[in-house]
C-alpha cells in the first residue's frame, strides 16, 4: 500500500516540469530555426 501511494506523488511532481516545458521547447525550437536558416543561407551564398 505504501509503495502504491509513492508512486501516485511521484508523477504530480513531473506535472509541472511539463508544464514549464512547451515554453522552453519553443524557443530552442526557434532558436534551431534561425540556425538551420542561417546556415542553408550561407550554404546557398
Amino acid at each position: 500500500m505504501n509503495e502504491l501511494k509513492h508512486e501516485d506523488d511521484a508523477p504530480p511532481v513531473g506535472t509541472p516540469s511539463i508544464d514549464a516545458a512547451p515554453t522552453t521547447h519553443i524557443s530552442i525550437r526557434l532558436l534551431h530555426r534561425f540556425e538551420t536558416t542561417d546556415l542553408s543561407n550561407s550554404i546557398g551564398n
